[in-house]
């Protein structure tokens, strides 16, 4: 139901299950089996040669706007991945989760994962909009970062008020 840039691209297996789900019910739906992911789980190394490239193409400032510090990236975790466009034809292309791809977007939630940094959230989680990253919160709580219109770093600080001597949140 879709394509893996190749084996070195890792995932925690509960990460794995939740999204293998999510693709196969975007082909269902849709017939489309050209999603790539390019990335998931990252070293500290491989970021720091990320950063390193996109220094030198194109600055310090305009780096950090697009790609985490390393120590600091969700890559890190396993529970962040990158997604792009690998046709048949052998064409690649920018994911942008526009037109046909909209569906994963549309439905993310209800297998766990949110778009990450969304667009009009920027100057919240501090890095440009990336239509292709997702996180993985587990089905539950993607469902009340998007029912509630919240970026992470927001429903962090919504869950700050559910202390554990305090109100409960109740999640379904």
């Amino acid at each position: 139901a879709y394509k893996v840039k190749d084996r070195n691209v890792r995932l925690l297996p509960k990460v794995m299950d939740a999204l293998n789900e999510l693709m196969e019910d975007f082909y269902q739906a849709t017939g489309i089996s050209d999603v790539n992911v390019i990335s998931g789980f990252r070293s500290i190394q491989d970021q720091q040669s990320i950063m390193d490239r996109q220094v030198l193409a194109v600055g310090q400032t305009e780096a950090s706007r697009w790609v985490a510090k390393p120590g600091g990236s969700e890559h890190h975790t396993g529970y962040a991945l990158d997604l792009a466009i690998y046709t048949d034809e052998g064409e690649s292309l920018d994911f942008t989760g526009e037109g046909d791809y909209s569906w994963i977007n549309e439905n993310c939630s209800k297998y766990g994962f949110i778009v990450r940094y969304p667009e009009e959230k920027s100057g919240i989680t501090g890095i440009a909009y990336e239509p292709w990253h997702y996180r993985y919160l587990g089905e539950p709580h993607a469902k009340l970062v998007t029912e509630l219109g919240m970026c992470y770093e927001e429903y962090i600080d919504y869950l700050k008020g559910y202390p554990v001597d305090g109100e409960h949140l109740e999640a379904l």
